[in-house]
């Protein structure tokens, strides 16, 4: 009759170690798995959204929960949308209206402004580049169910929902609310790399 060999002590260290290794291992892709579905970070090109977002940042952002008026947000735009080539181009623009609600631009000759008023309350809008030199005044539109109406910061450099050709946004396309900002450069002149980073505060 052949006889059992008991595991040594070395191939129980073994085996441990190779639990220990596939633990951490399936930990790390949870983990990857989890954060990958919750946000993701766009390059961003073009002076649209200055100065809460400069040419050349990156911004990551936040793939869940609901969006408020006042959200900074990247969609996949128009164009891209009607195209049939698997890349896509995004935009970043501000939601300004929300489904159901109205919205008018009207131009102030007194102050030379133009001002937005949405559900006929005038909007707040600290963040904007330039209050002058918007284009033209917007006669008053209903937002559609599902639909948001969204404009650039920097308003005179914007192609946004102002535009007939653009019109809303439906959700279906919005990939995430921006959260945060960041840009790394490198100076030539210190040989130093420059990290430059800012929190998207929700407006209130």
């Amino acid at each position: 009759m052949s006889k059992l060999s008991r595991p040594t002590h070395k191939n129980l260290s073994t085996r441990a170690v190779a639990i220990s290794i596939i633990g951490v291992l399936s930990v790390m892709l949870v983990i990857y798995t989890v954060v990958n579905a919750m946000f993701v970070t766009i390059p961003i090109n073009g002076s649209s959204m200055l100065n809460t977002i400069q040419d050349g940042d990156r911004v990551l952002l936040y793939k869940l929960g609901e969006y408020r008026r006042g959200d900074v947000i990247v969609f996949i735009s128009p164009e891209s949308q009607a195209s049939t080539n698997s890349q896509k181009m995004y935009l970043i623009k501000r939601i300004i209206a929300l489904p159901g609600d109205t919205i008018d631009i009207v131009y102030d000759q007194e102050l030379d402004v133009y001002v937005t008023y949405v559900n006929e309350i005038q909007l707040d809008e600290p963040y904007l580049m330039t209050t002058k030199d918007w284009g033209s005044e917007l006669p008053r539109t209903v937002v559609g169910s599902d639909m948001f109406f969204y404009m650039g910061d920097n308003r005179p450099e914007s192609r946004d929902s102002r535009d007939g050709q653009l019109g809303s946004l439906d959700k279906s396309v919005i990939l995430g609310r921006a959260v945060l900002r960041y840009n790394i450069g490198y100076s030539e002149t210190t040989g130093t790399f420059d990290f430059d980073v800012g929190i998207i505060n929700r407006v209130k």
